[in-house]
């Protein structure tokens, strides 16, 4: 990979396979969901998955039962049915900031976001 240019993809990858311990930061989490098709665990019995959905890469929320869907919507996931079965996907792309999402997801962004707000 020396001397080579990499897509953002390729590169996801590369620093996913260099991590050597459980993601523990959204970041972290975000960077081995795109780097691999494994699940990443995002605690709570959530993981995140990189999965090919009409043509496009798309950040797929497993786990998520029926009463945190709406909680998920408002924190910025957005849902489709998908073979008869709601699936939650995480947004991701140029203009979205998916860390943050993530963050207030696994509970890291709570603080933050009331620092800010002080």
């Amino acid at each position: 990979m020396i001397g080579r240019t990499l897509s953002e993809e390729g590169a996801a990858a590369l620093r996913a396979r260099f991590l050597v311990s459980n993601p523990q930061t959204p970041q972290e989490m975000l960077t081995a969901a795109l780097g691999t098709t494994a699940p990443v665990d995002l605690g709570r019995g959530l993981t995140l998955t990189r999965r090919r959905v009409a043509g496009e890469m798309r950040l797929e929320l497993g786990g998520a039962d029926k009463g945190m869907i709406d909680g998920l919507k408002a924190m910025g996931c957005f849902t489709e049915i998908i073979a008869f079965q709601l699936r939650v996907f995480l947004p991701h792309g140029d203009g979205v900031d998916t860390g943050s999402i993530l963050a207030r997801i696994v509970g890291q962004g709570t603080t933050k976001a009331a620092e800010q707000a002080a």
